[in-house]
């Protein structure tokens, strides 16, 4: 995983309006999809693809409800044991493990590396950035055995990453050599993880210098003779590296393009202060990348400009502002559709089980729950087609389609990016003689609501289906932040009765969900929920509440949406105190108060670090100042070493003092 740029997010006061505006009406946009226009075909599901690592725990990997979600999605490849740890991991542990399990650390061979023992298995061992056996630390929760069990058991292949930054040829031969006698089912083998960049093991070689372009370039024909020394059928890539003039992707297409199987690229667009806006705007750098790799490819090695496979190993974008609410799902579902309109070959999101930040299928918390992202790879694995159609869209700017084509069917997805309103889409089918009734799939507030307060989903459920009546021209109502995806069966094509009507019985229970408190600036968010008493979401459709306020709050709309049981809403607050919020649907109230306190300065700077390496003309201590893998998965900290409770005299108070910041523009300083 590679670390995002440096950035700075400053909190700007928005004025309060002066007047509650009403309920937004519904925008309007036209889609035209033709059906006989196909841009590419190949199985979609190669695009579903994920990451799993060592440092999951083994409660994670044996949860039956778990496994089960995962097979739900149909996922082809799964790619291990973890990023950047593919680079720290020796995959058996077999010499310096002992029988009881723990590491001996000076177990080492007479070339420094580990002494490993290649008759017999052990659990995987991990090293520290320089090489050496990690002394007394954790090496992962699981070992190599158990990720490929679970690749097996999900129906998937695996992508491995063989340690290209502190291993040898050799250990990269024997784990073909292993996978076989025992069955794995291995994809694609990466030649290290990012060595490029100096966050990674080995790309700072044991003499202190920088690993170059034609260095990684010789060391990976190296690996590709071992390996492919004992498996001539394997497909072996280099690590996901950059490609522009002088990069290591340069230097290995030019030196050994007939040595590559498939270049692999790795991708986070998104930083973590984009807003929604820039966030969706990035998804169109996408078919950018791909076109500035294929030039790179043509200059460099035509001979392969059309034929090498280009995959994406590493992405994601669910770390802008707003990441645990349906945007990721709809972030992900369009750019799925990119990576289809690329002509990528296969993909890998990052990753399977996450805890709460934005990345992550599912939460790895107890009990697990299915993220928003989890819904877009759903939808496409359950919803789509194999054939990517030519669609286009005018009128609303907020509406995004994505449309395919297969199993007799023609599949529209509409993306509303509106938080606020409705939009009602007419769609257009050339090309294609759909029956008079399909299908429609709807992802919305009332499937997926994020809980802030309580850092998990209030609820995450699958994608309603509904009926409806189509033809070669028809209407479909997108409700705000959600997707969309009607299935139209061809003319003649036998239909599943339609789902009989049902009503809920009794009245709704309305609740807010708020934050526990906020401060007198900028915009607050907070929701309406419509639920049953056990406390699942209300199925049937409602009107707009009513909203009030007592206090320092100051509605942006005097209603709020419950078409779907859950309607986000907006105030301001200019001064401290305590407000109060109050719904009313027909005989129906709710009310919530909310601590409001006073703005203050609270400049925000994101920065990380590019390397994890800490140059002592960089950054200095009067402690032992070195870096930590173990405390952030696939990130290095720095780590400051006490040797008692006070400095050792009184000159040493240093901590940390960091001599090289980033450039102005970056970093206020």
């Amino acid at each position: 995983m590679m670390p995002a740029s440096s950035t700075i997010l400053l909190a700007l006061a928005l004025p309060a309006l002066a007047a509650a505006a009403p309920t937004l009406p519904e925008a309007q946009a036209r889609v035209t999809v033709e059906a006989d226009q196909p841009l590419r075909t190949m199985d979609r599901h190669r695009l579903l693809g994920t990451n799993i690592a060592l440092w999951n725990e083994a409660r994670t990997y044996a949860d039956p409800v778990i496994r089960r979600w995962i097979r739900d999605l149909d996922v082809p490849l799964i790619r291990i044991p973890g990023g950047s740890w593919g680079d720290i991991t020796f995959w058996n542990g077999a010499g310096p493990r002992r029988p009881d399990g723990t590491v001996d650390s000076a177990r080492t061979g007479p070339d420094g590396y580990p002494a490993i023992d290649y008759t017999r298995y052990a659990p995987a061992i991990i090293t520290e950035n320089d090489g050496t056996i990690r002394k007394g630390g954790w090496h992962g929760h699981v070992d190599v055995r158990t990720l490929h069990e679970w690749v097996r058991d999900e129906g998937a292949r695996a992508v491995v990453i063989v340690n290209g930054g502190t291993g040898r040829p050799v250990d990269a031969a024997e784990w073909v050599r292993w996978s076989r006698s025992m069955g794995w089912a291995v994809e694609y083998w990466e030649v290290g993880n990012e060595l490029d960049g100096g966050w990674e093991a080995g790309h700072v070689k044991p003499d202190g210098k920088e690993l170059t372009a034609a260095e990684y370039s010789a060391r990976y024909a190296a690996f590709v003779a071992a390996m492919k020394a004992v498996d001539a059928t394997i497909k072996v890539g280099p690590a996901a590296v950059g490609f522009g003039p002088g990069s290591f992707g340069e230097a290995v297409l030019r030196d050994h393009a007939d040595l590559i199987d498939f270049f692999p690229v790795h991708t986070y667009p998104v930083l973590g202060s984009d807003p929604v806006e820039t966030a969706f705007a990035k998804l169109a750098t996408l078919g950018a990348q791909v076109a500035e790799l294929r030039a790179v490819i043509r200059r460099v090695a035509p001979a392969r400009a059309d034929t090498l496979p280009v995959t994406y190993t590493e992405w994601n974008g669910a770390t802008h502002v707003g990441a645990h609410d349906l945007t990721p799902a709809l972030w992900s579902a369009l750019w799925i559709g990119e990576l289809f309109r690329a002509g990528v070959e296969s993909a890998n999101e990052w990753d399977a089980m996450n805890g709460e930040d934005g990345y992550g299928l599912v939460t790895t918390a107890d009990p697990p729950a299915r993220k928003a992202q989890y819904w877009a790879f759903w939808l496409w694995a359950n919803r789509m087609g194999d054939t990517l159609l030519t669609a286009t869209r005018t009128g609303d700017d907020a509406v995004s389609v994505v449309a395919t084509r297969s199993r007799g069917e023609v599949q529209v997805m509409l993306v509303n990016r509106d938080r606020d309103r409705p939009a009602r889409v007419r769609v257009r089918v050339k090309g294609f003689s759909p029956a008079a009734r399909g299908r429609l799939t709807t992802l919305s507030a009332r499937e997926y609501l994020w809980d802030t307060a309580a850092k998990r989903p209030r609820w995450s459920s699958l994608p309603t289906p509904s009926s409806m009546m189509i033809g070669p021209g028809f209407d479909v109502t997108v409700p705000p932040d959600a997707i969309v995806v009607a299935s139209l069966p061809a003319r003649g094509t036998a239909l599943a009765p339609r789902p009989p009507v049902t009503r809920e019985p009794g009245a709704p229970v309305l609740s807010f969900l708020l934050p526990p408190e906020s401060y007198a600036e900028g915009r607050i968010e907070g929701w309406l929920v419509a639920t049953r008493p056990d406390g699942n979401p209300w199925a049937d459709p409602l009107g707009d509440a009513t909203l009030s306020t007592e206090g320092p709050a100051r509605l942006l709309a005097g209603s709020v949406r419950l078409a779907e049981a859950a309607g986000r809403f907006s105030f301001t607050a200019t001064v401290a105190g305590t407000a109060t919020m109050r719904a009313t649907l027909g005989p129906i109230t709710a009310s919530a108060t909310l601590l409001i306190r006073s703005a203050v300065p609270r400049p925000v700077v994101l920065w990380e670090f590019e390397s994890p390496v800490l140059d002592n003309a960089k950054y200095n201590s009067n402690w032992t100042l070195s870096t930590d893998a173990t405390v952030r998965p696939n990130q290095s900290v720095a780590r400051v070493e006490f040797g008692g409770l006070s400095p050792e005299g009184r000159n040493r108070q240093t901590v940390l003092k960091i001599y090289d910041f980033p450039p102005r523009e970056k970093l206020d300083r």
